[in-house]
């Protein structure tokens, strides 16, 4: 298992290829009417009162004499949010979307989640001197495994691209483009990883489905599909002489949001998506099983 702890990324600093959304940026000198919507970094608001002036969105959501609402995160900010369902999808017409982001040194890694509509993703590190220190290109199509598939077209993609190999030592910027039909991605994070353990065999993968399945008095059926969040549960190995380091970086992470990769192998590695879950640990009781051996009992729980 490898855990890829996410870098902080400052949104003004970013650059995409993605227009901004044209709504109005706020200013704390403009009044707004009731109903007019602005934009004050990655989201939108909507003014709740008439002759709003001065009032900063995110401090005065609240209470009875709120004066905005939020209304939701730009197109542009979606793959930055708290979210994995909000996806930035490329404009209609265009095949592509290109992102830029401060890559720190001592990062060690990258991951784009909830990945839609795309064929392949190139990614480089530039570093600050202008040399490109890793260059990479990854096919994103999945699941074809005979030539009538092939042939007609009958194609699935990866929803998720894990690369851990990337350069650690460096400070510069991971640029990466991903090209397809409309391509749209959930989330990437930077960041740097460790190893809690090996991944034994035996671990399992599942979702948590929110739809709603309610059955009348008559048998009729009704379905609100509504979203899920992944699980993992599993056993890592480890010898003992890392286990008080390896306890000491679980309290540590506790209620920390990481990418938690229950394949020893990244999907760049051909490893399973399916054992990818971004994140919270919820359960990690340290068995000492023998005088060489330690096992984690693992549960992680991923976000919407």
């Amino acid at each position: 298992m490898n855990v890829l702890e996410p870098n902080t990324l400052t949104y003004d600093a970013i650059t995409s290829s993605i227009p901004e959304d044209s709504a109005q940026v706020w200013s704390v000198s403009e009044t707004y009417a009731k109903d007019d919507v602005v934009r004050l970094g990655m989201y939108l608001y909507t003014s709740l009162q008439a002759s709003n002036t001065g009032h900063s969105p995110p401090e005065t959501l609240s209470g009875v004499d709120a004066w905005w609402k939020r209304k939701e995160v730009t197109n542009r900010a979606a793959m930055f949010d708290d979210h994995l369902y909000t996806q930035t999808i490329a404009p209609e017409g265009t095949t592509e979307i290109t992102v830029s982001v401060h890559w720190e040194r001592g990062t060690s890694g990258f991951a784009l989640l909830n990945v839609d509509g795309t064929q392949s993703i190139h990614a480089t590190v530039t570093a600050d001197d202008e040399q490109v220190v890793f260059d990479s290109t990854y096919d994103m199509i999945d699941g074809v495994d005979n030539w009538w598939d092939y042939y007609a077209g009958l194609w699935d993609y990866k929803s998720e691209l894990v690369e851990l190999s990337s350069t650690p030592l460096v400070a510069g910027t991971l640029t990466v483009v991903m090209t397809g039909g409309r391509p749209a991605v959930g989330h990437l994070m930077v960041g740097s990883t460790w190893e809690p353990g090996a991944t034994l065999y035996g671990a399992t993968a599942e979702i948590k489905d929110y739809s709603v399945y309610n059955t009348n008095d008559f048998g009729e059926l009704t379905v609100i599909q509504r979203n899920f969040v992944k699980l993992f549960n599993g056993e890592l190995y480890l010898h003992p002489n890392r286990a008080d380091a390896t306890f000491r970086r679980f309290i540590n992470v506790r209620a920390k949001f990481c990418l938690w990769m229950g394949d020893n192998r990244t999907t760049a590695e051909g490893g399973h998506e399916a054992l990818n879950v971004a994140g919270y640990f919820k359960s990690c009781p340290l068995v000492f099983a023998g005088p060489n051996e330690c096992q984690y009992n693992l549960q992680i729980e991923g976000i919407i």
